[in-house]
């Protein structure tokens, strides 16, 4: 049996490294939709916007890479007054807009979707 070179192993492997790249996008577009999808069925655009600009109700969520990463979203999510307190920034949004910010009962891998489209969607 031949011992396969470097130039041909590489050659076999790019097609692999393409299809995983392609399915990657793919997974992390499905997970943008279902966020898309949980932001609207959970009523968020009622306080933030159906565009996520804001409105009377509650703030913008354009620019929340600024201050936050997945694992602090989520834990925000799931206990705002819990993560509140420990946040000046979010206190001061909380005494701004009048609806205060309801704690989301959904499963993990909706609250995840839902932190990747805001994150996602974030510039």
């Amino acid at each position: 049996m031949r011992r396969a070179t470097t130039s041909s192993l590489r050659s076999r492997v790019a097609p692999l490294r393409w299809i995983v790249v392609t399915l990657s996008v793919l997974a992390g577009a499905c997970e943008k939709e279902a966020g898309r999808q949980a932001y609207v069925d959970s009523g968020c655009g009622r306080c933030h916007g159906s565009d996520l600009s804001g409105t009377r109700l509650g703030p913008r969520l354009t620019d929340l890479k600024a201050n936050w990463n997945v694992e602090t979203l989520e834990a925000y999510l799931a206990r705002p007054e819990a993560v509140r307190g420990d946040h000046a920034r979010l206190d001061s949004l909380a005494r701004h807009f009048p609806a205060p910010m309801p704690q989301f009962v959904m499963a993990d891998s909706v609250r995840k979707a839902l932190v990747t489209f805001l994150l996602v969607s974030s510039p």
